[in-house]
């Protein structure tokens, strides 16, 4: 009950909040209850100059590859997690082969260093791209 007394108040003061995430997340006509965005709530409580700092700690490297090369890493990674893993669902949308798509999730991990199978680098990185879309489709991402 403590939580729901905590989130209630932030939630119902930024609508526009919830319903950015929720289309962010790809959900279109699904009814979807507040609570449902609890953790993402609780993350956006913090300032949005710390959470610039954590989009940019983990999402650079990637950001400047991409722009280096155009390669489409930080895409491709949005769409494996809009279509919750599944790899032959994700080089469909993106019209690649899956093993396009494998190369591609290998880069991340060898620009980042990690273990794209532990499911905390996953969270991670989903985390950091969902701020990342927010923060930018509000503005927030380019301001002070």
């Amino acid at each position: 009950m403590r939580m729901k007394q905590l989130i209630v108040p932030y939630i119902n003061n930024n609508i526009l909040f919830l319903l950015l995430l929720s289309r962010l997340l790809g959900y279109k006509h699904d009814n979807k209850h507040f609570l449902d965005f609890a953790p993402f709530s609780l993350l956006y409580m913090l300032d949005a100059k710390l959470l610039k700092k954590y989009c940019y700690d983990t999402l650079v490297i990637l950001l400047e590859y991409d722009l280096a090369n155009d390669s489409g890493l930080l895409d491709s990674l949005r769409i494996l997690f809009k279509n919750n893993m599944n790899w032959k669902k994700t080089a469909d949308d993106l019209f690649i082969h899956v093993n396009t798509l494998r190369y591609r999730v290998n880069k991340i991990e060898e620009l980042l260093n990690i273990d794209f199978n532990k499911t905390e680098n996953q969270v991670n990185l989903f985390i950091a791209l969902i701020t990342y879309d927010s923060l930018e489709a509000t503005g927030y991402l380019y301001g002070s």
